[in-house]
């Protein structure tokens, strides 16, 4: 999830990835077919349970659905979702349509909830480390470029798209990058350091800070969850291999 929410374009539909896995742009985008989809698949397997009250998930449509079409009969591409809801439930028609064709917030918080499972969207860590404040992409040179900030840099001048060169004056590779970050991020929060990067073809030299360390997409068992809750976790958890 981590992946999917930092890496790729959340704007763009599973629909839609699949119509332009083909151009420039899908094509940039398509790997988060691998993320997002997995995610939506067990949101969808968790609506089936619960709706059913446990009796359907995703693998009993499945494979009842493989009873109903194979190979001298396929299903109709166009009415695919309207006929999945038909045959399952009327309320997965509205699932379709939010996180399959259109790309709206997924319902984490509230579907885990049915399980007995907290979903917290950003928690601080409280490991003693810190946190590097950015996400990074290689270079053909084996540089990195910044594709995302977590932590605010607005006042230290970096910039999206710049390229990192150097971290402390050491230049960096694809062999020592992580092993400087990580030996960097040991130190307390708000320790500052010196980047240096590259921007529109100059080198520039940027003193920043480490920042306050955050775990993202954190799940956590409630502490006093209901026997229904549990009754649905236990069944849903047995369903998990296909």
């Amino acid at each position: 999830m981590n992946i999917s929410d930092n890496f790729f374009d959340q704007n763009y539909s599973l629909v839609q990835l699949a119509l332009d896995a083909y151009n420039d742009k899908g094509a940039n985008e398509y790997q988060n077919i691998y993320q997002k989809a997995a995610v939506i698949a067990c949101l969808l397997d968790l609506r089936l349970l619960d709706l059913s009250g446990g009796k359907k998930g995703l693998r009993e449509v499945l494979v009842d659905l493989t009873k109903r079409y194979g190979k001298s009969k396929p299903f109709s591409e166009k009415n695919f979702f309207d006929d999945f809801a038909k045959y399952t439930f009327p309320e997965i028609k509205d699932f379709f349509d939010n996180y399959v064709k259109d790309s709206k917030p997924l319902p984490l918080k509230e579907y885990f909830s049915k399980i007995g499972i907290n979903y917290i969207e950003k928690k601080k860590a409280n490991d003693g480390a810190s946190s590097f404040g950015m996400f990074t992409t290689p270079t053909n040179d084996g540089k990195r470029n910044i594709l995302k900030f977590t932590g605010d840099y607005s006042e230290a001048g970096l910039k999206i798209g710049d390229t990192i060169l150097k971290i402390n004056g050491e230049e960096i590779n694809p062999q020592n990058y992580f092993t400087i970050v990580g030996e960097l991020t040991k130190k307390e929060t708000g320790t500052k350091y010196e980047i240096t990067v590259r921007r529109d073809n100059e080198e520039l030299a940027l003193t920043v800070p480490l920042f306050e360390k955050y775990n993202y997409n954190v799940f956590e068992e409630m502490e006093n969850p209901t026997q229904e809750q549990l009754r649905l976790r236990n069944i849903w958890m047995q369903n998990l291999p296909l």
